[in-house]
């Protein structure tokens, strides 16, 4: 409603027409303007015994300093939650082992949200827990992939089973069942945080969390061309212009400054628009060679509607090279063919 803030509980139902449904309940922050919403702390995954309660604080801040409230909902396993103030208490059924899936939310009174869902290994009495070895911090090259193999043990000799968390999400963890491989998506870089997630099937639980760091690499720039040659009236002059669909272009994926250098054999070339751009080898904006130092869209307004012209007489073959160079030295030169 117009106004309206708080936290709205919706439930959507899945039904498949033979009368089993499935219902799955989240809820919506409806945040006041102007109002930041709380913060709550990542909460690893918890590890307990059978027959044992886990107790642990919850941690969270309001950057208004806005009162807080708590809840609790188990989405997977048999376990009893309660939450006294900030402590909240994880009580697993008489005898019951396995793997609870916790979500806590936390809100304030102006409709501000955050929440956490963690897993909770409640240990069946007398199982050995899985061991994890410790997964040290990886430095990866943009574009590579990085492949780990599974290593954890089970005194037990239990099966064991892999899961992955990993953030952002433009990092990918793929498993390939003796190990799992971490691949980045085509040429990003940052920093990725991976959390493996070992469990048998006693609710024994290992994990580790490890730091993948991904430096950036320099991309070269690329010249576009619509056109694979031009065909030239040597009575009038030649125009690359977007109108006419032959519009020369540059990009690049990582810079923004640009040197660019247009040339030709036999022939004068004309810039229409170089006021945003500037010359290193000349002070007019005709030649047959030119060039010119920019940002990529300044660039790309001067060359749109590049003129040649072809010197008096000549007929034949003549070439316009082009050639793009970012700050870090790397170049893409390209030739498209002039037939006069």
């Amino acid at each position: 409603e117009p106004g309206w803030t708080g936290v709205a509980e919706i439930t959507a139902i899945v039904d498949d027409g033979n009368g089993n449904t499935h219902p799955r309940t989240f809820f919506v922050g409806f945040n006041e303007v102007g109002n930041d919403p709380p913060a709550l702390e990542d909460i690893p995954t918890q590890l307990a015994e059978e027959n044992t309660p886990l107790l642990f604080e919850l941690v969270a801040n309001d950057p208004n300093g806005d009162p807080l409230t708590y809840e609790v909902e188990v989405l997977s396993g048999n376990v009893t939650p309660s939450i006294t103030g900030t402590e909240l208490t994880l009580d697993p059924e008489d005898d019951w082992s396995g793997i609870a899936t916790i979500q806590v939310k936390v809100t304030d009174e102006k409709g501000g949200i955050s929440t956490q869902t963690f897993d909770v290994g409640i240990n069946e009495d007398g199982n050995n827990r899985p061991n994890l070895p410790d997964i040290p911090d990886q430095i990866l090259n943009e574009d590579d992939t990085l492949t780990i193999p599974y290593l954890a043990t089970d005194l037990d000799e239990d099966n064991l089973t892999y899961s992955f968390e990993v953030e952002p999400t433009e990092v990918h963890v793929i498993d390939t069942g003796n190990g799992f491989i971490v691949e980045p998506e085509t040429d990003w870089s940052g920093t990725a945080t991976v959390t493996v997630t070992v469990t048998d099937d006693k609710g024994g639980i290992d994990f580790e969390t490890f730091i993948i760091d991904i430096p950036p690499v320099n991309d070269p720039p690329t010249n576009i061309f619509p056109i694979s040659h031009v065909t030239v009236d040597n009575l009038s002059p030649s125009v690359f212009s977007f109108d006419n669909n032959s519009e020369i272009r540059i990009s690049d994926k990582d810079s923004e400054e640009m040197t660019v250098t247009l040339e030709v054999g036999n022939g004068t070339l004309t810039l229409p628009d170089t006021t945003e751009v500037t010359f290193l080898n000349n002070t007019t904006n005709e030649g047959n060679l030119l060039t010119i130092t920019g940002t990529i869209d300044q660039i790309n307004t001067a060359i749109n509607g590049l003129e040649y012209v072809p010197d008096e007489g000549f007929v034949g073959l003549d070439n316009l090279t082009i050639t793009t160079e970012d700050n870090e030295t790397l170049l893409d030169q390209d030739t498209v063919p002039l037939l006069i």
